[in-house]
């Protein structure tokens, strides 16, 4: 459980902020599962095939995306610092992060591992403008063709949220993120399976970042200093039946990822259903 101690300034910065970025690397952690949920398979063959067809050799984004324990590189996917980023600002200042922030990150205890890692590690300069131009590609390939749905998703999703803020205040707000997140005694507390600890987020405030292939999970992320912390939630209820099963991903139900004061990118799964297969998380 990590739980993130609110002040009154904490909540009065808490906002919003959509992110490509984020939004690629997501998607590139639903076809590393051996089982995709359901919302994401009409999407996810198609996408595996359009990549296997351009001949695009992701290896290197797969790897950073591992299944918990093991994080998400916090350089790969940084708070974004605008309300609507735009993704090739994103890349370049990927292609602009210290070389020494990559080493420290990959020398975490929980950071992803495999060969092309090692050599992501040896030479950052030049392997991170690989990468960005990687991400480019897998965006322009899996992603931007259902791009202005999901945007539009997650931008309703918004302002669903913001209904909730006026109709109950903040408490129904926060309680309504997720089912792994829930408000009391002005502390947000968030069910991951692999991160524990309380933090306060020291007037900064909370950043949501609503996604759409984060679904199921809750991501949370350390942030650098002068950002503000994050929490992730998925945002709306799953659909239920055929829904479920044949919305493209632009209907899935977004999630917002978050930077917090965990390490590195987390994740935590909801529980299954009863008598469900449990995907890989």
């Amino acid at each position: 459980m990590l739980e993130l101690e609110f002040t009154t300034r904490d909540l009065a910065l808490t906002r919003f902020a959509l992110s490509p970025l984020w939004e690629a690397v997501a998607a590139a952690r639903v076809l590393t599962l051996p089982a995709p949920d359901p919302l994401h398979r009409p999407w996810a063959e198609p996408a595996r095939a359009r990549l296997t067809g351009a001949g695009l050799d992701w290896g290197l984004l797969a790897d950073l995306v591992p299944p918990p324990p093991r994080t998400i590189p916090l350089f790969l996917a940084p708070p974004p610092t605008t309300p609507v980023a735009d993704l090739h600002l994103e890349l370049d200042a990927l292609r602009a992060t210290p070389p020494e922030d990559v080493r420290t990150a990959l020398r975490s205890p929980r950071a992803p591992q495999s060969p092309r890692i090692d050599a992501l590690r040896d030479d950052p300069v030049t392997r991170l403008a690989r990468l960005a131009d990687t991400i480019e590609a897998f965006w322009d390939l899996a992603v931007a063709p259902h791009w202005p749905r999901i945007r539009a998703l997650v931008e309703s999703d918004i302002i669903h949220r913001a209904r909730l803020l006026a109709r109950g205040g903040a408490q129904q707000f926060l309680n309504d993120l997720a089912p792994q997140v829930s408000w009391d005694s002005d502390t947000l507390s968030i069910g991951h399976h692999h991160t524990r600890g309380g933090h306060r987020l020291g007037g900064r405030g909370l950043l949501l970042v609503p996604s759409v292939f984060v679904w199921p999970q809750v991501f949370s992320i350390s942030a650098p200093p002068g950002s503000p912390p994050c929490a992730t939630r998925h945002a709306g209820s799953r659909p239920s039946g055929n829904a479920a099963a044949t919305s493209p991903p632009g209907h899935s139900p977004p999630s917002s990822a978050a930077a917090g004061p965990s390490c590195s990118p987390n994740s935590t799964n909801p529980p299954p259903p009863p008598n469900s297969p449990t995907a890989p998380a």
